[in-house]
């Protein structure tokens, strides 16, 4: 079975979070180590959010421990499930520039639009992340970025049929 190229990817490492953001080098993608970003807020979350904006990120957790003894850490299950949810992974096909690192509420409205959802539904899906002023702001915001990228072909607000 032949396996699809995914490209060149690099570990993250804090020693080089300004080069990569200024610099923006040609890697296809960045390898986090899970455990270093399970902290609520601060730097180390800062820096992973800035360079998820230009690059796809692949998730390395080395705390997991399957194969042991001891019983599943559910905790530590919960703080990983929030990192994914945070930093949100999409790996780009075929190298597709339009493939982009999406934030949760982006992910879940796309999925939605994608599956029909008229613009009211986007709106009221989308107060789980923003209040009742920016939801409407956010979703038109949403729908001509796809529309303009073509992750969407059209969107009819009455009725969806994508």
């Amino acid at each position: 079975m032949e396996r699809p190229y995914l490209g060149f990817g690099l570990g993250l490492r804090k020693e080089h979070y300004q080069e990569i953001l200024e610099q923006r080098p040609a890697v296809d993608w960045f390898e986090i180590l899970s455990e270093n970003y399970l902290v609520a807020g601060g730097k180390p979350l800062h820096w992973l959010e800035r360079v998820r904006e230009h690059y796809p990120l692949v998730m390395h957790g080395v705390s997991l421990s399957i194969g042991s003894s001891d019983p599943l850490d559910m905790d530590y299950l919960r703080d990983l499930k929030g990192l994914v949810e945070r930093v949100w992974l999409v790996w780009r096909q075929a190298l597709d520039p339009r493939r982009r690192p999406l934030a949760v509420d982006e992910a879940w409205a796309l999925q939605q639009a994608r599956e029909g959802a008229d613009f009211a539904t986007l709106c009221e899906g989308l107060l789980e992340w923003l209040d009742l002023q920016n939801a409407p702001l956010r979703a038109a915001s949403f729908l001509r970025t796809w529309l303009q990228h073509g992750l969407i072909t059209r969107f009819d607000p009455q009725k969806n049929p994508l």
